[in-house]
């Protein structure tokens, strides 16, 4: 299974992409998606197979398949699989780091046994990964977002070895 761990905001959004709208919030939110950094990823997921596990703050206030249609509205041409969950410590959800939300959701959906078999990439503008997913995590530039150089090394990870 390859799946993309997948931040929005800074990964999907931008500050080059608001100078270049001149951000307009009557739009909101689909304006809050940069087709261009949306294209990339349909290139990446057609290319690799993978599955979209959301792990971006929106899914603490937007239900997937309301996502799912924003995204598609901006051109995603395929669908969400999961979010990871929501953890906090004492009603805190900034305090637990990113990493290990991935984790329980790793660990939660993939079978022990199954776990070398597993590929995924984790598309994110913050750092607050664990250290074993130091070599699955690309980190975006929260300025520019999704690159095509992060997509053609993020393709080559999920492909190696077939």
């Amino acid at each position: 299974m390859k799946v993309i761990f997948l931040d929005i905001d800074g990964v999907l959004n931008h500050n080059l992409y608001y100078e270049k709208i001149n951000y307009d919030k009557s739009d909101y939110p689909y304006s809050k998606f940069d087709p261009e950094k949306i294209e990339l990823l349909n290139t990446l997921i057609k290319n690799t197979g993978a599955k979209i596990i959301i792990s971006s703050t929106w899914r603490k206030n937007t239900q997937k398949e309301e996502l799912e249609k924003i995204m598609q509205k901006r051109g995603f041409k395929y669908t969400i699989l999961d979010f990871t969950p929501k953890l906090s410590y004492n009603g805190n959800y900034g305090a637990v780091p990113r990493g290990c939300e991935i984790q329980v959701w790793i660990d939660k959906n993939i079978e022990f046994n199954k776990r070398d078999s597993l590929k995924y990439v984790i598309f994110d503008d913050d750092s607050d990964m664990l250290l074993w997913q130091k070599e699955s995590y690309f980190q975006v530039d929260g300025y520019c977002g999704l690159t095509p150089n992060i997509i053609y090394r993020a393709e080559r990870f999920l492909n190696r070895g077939e």
